[in-house]
């Protein structure tokens, strides 16, 4: 990269921006997947660069819209307070959105429309390295276990508890709960059939990175949508 090339006086400006303020925000460059209650349209955010506006805040050069359509510049800022980064955005339609992350790979927030119709949002990092778990390191994480997720559409914290017998007895932190039977085929693809309105499905299970957090999501692939986020253990 020569001296001073485009992309090393970028580099600069961002360095140069995290030293200015103590804290680094690097992190935040790259494709972001956001995902809004109720609806299922994915939608892209795509940070090319920031720049560091005063004290903790940062202006970001981004762009956003429908996945796997031509993104559109949008205003954005992310605001590092209290040990958490919110970003805030205002889309090409005026919706505006604010959200919140502590560990820097997924925010939780809102999306207020025009008309002033607000759901629940989730941005998680779309990371094209992720570690899909085998058969085993699935079964090692569930049979037995007690595990512990947040879902990402709406934040709600999940429990389940599987037995090697394929039973598998659920139940959230809003006081619902379910049963099913669950079954592990051998690529590691978590199938299960709810007695109650959970409604069917199967899941992969990922981790995030060598050291993320493990994540469940309907495909296997690169972008598809994590569904949750494990947490316990």
């Amino acid at each position: 990269m020569l001296p001073g090339s485009a992309r090393a006086q970028a580099t600069s400006s961002t360095m140069q921006a995290a030293s200015a303020t103590g804290v680094d925000a690097g992190w935040i460059k790259g494709k972001w997947q956001v995902s809004v209650a109720g609806e299922a349209t994915v939608r892209t955010l795509d940070v090319a660069n920031l720049q560091a506006k005063d004290g903790l805040t940062y202006t970001l050069d981004a762009t956003y819209g429908v996945t796997d359509t031509q993104l559109q510049p949008i205003a954005a800022e992310l605001h590092r307070a209290d040990g958490k980064w919110t970003i805030a955005i205002t889309t090409q339609i005026s919706a505006a959105i604010s959200a919140e992350s502590s560990d820097q790979k997924a925010f939780s927030g809102t999306i207020t429309y025009k008309n002033g119709i607000s759901k629940p949002l989730t941005i998680v990092m779309a990371n094209t390295a992720r570690h899909w778990l085998s058969h085993d390191e699935v079964a090692a994480m569930l049979i037995g276990k007690r595990v512990t997720f947040v879902r990402l559409r709406d934040g709600t914290e999940v429990t389940w508890q599987l037995d090697d017998s394929g039973m598998l007895y659920a139940h959230n932190s809003k006081g619902q709960s379910d049963n099913a039977r669950w079954q592990l085929s051998p690529q590691g693809e978590l199938c299960l059939t709810w007695k109650g309105n959970s409604g069917d499905g199967c899941l992969y299970a990922f981790r995030d990175g060598d050291n993320g957090s493990v994540m469940f999501a309907p495909q296997k692939n690169s972008v598809s949508q994590p569904w949750s986020k494990v947490v316990s253990p």
